[in-house]
């Protein structure tokens, strides 16, 4: 029983991790928009054919994915003060999501933590 609760403890640390890094990129592209957007696809790598490519395409879209994701979308859709809006409120529901989801399993995780 112990091992499981120490694997669950380990997969909600990457996930915390991941939807903290996330969170932190989606800020940083509603406050500086186009230059952190650049920033952000100046780490994945087109046409990738190499291993460590992929592996680095991979850690965009961990890192990156949801931001780039809907902020491009929403560039290409509405016009840029109206799509930039739009993001900015994206950003604070999702930063309120994180937040609801990280407390929650927080304290699911800390109900099983007396077993320890």
């Amino acid at each position: 029983m112990e091992l499981i609760i120490f694997l669950l403890f380990i997969v909600y640390l990457a996930i915390v991790s991941i939807l903290t890094v996330q969170m932190s990129v989606s800020i940083l592209a509603a406050i500086f928009g186009d230059q952190a957007i650049s920033f952000m696809e100046h780490t994945y790598t087109k046409n990738a054919e190499s291993g460590y490519d992929q592996f680095l395409n991979i850690v965009f879209y961990l890192f990156y994915g949801v931001p780039h994701y809907f902020y491009k979308k929403f560039m290409i859709k509405y016009p840029r003060e109206k799509a930039r809006f739009i993001y900015f409120n994206w950003m604070l529901g999702f930063v309120l999501i994180v937040f609801i989801v990280g407390i929650s399993v927080t304290l699911l995780v800390e109900s099983y933590t007396d077993y320890l």
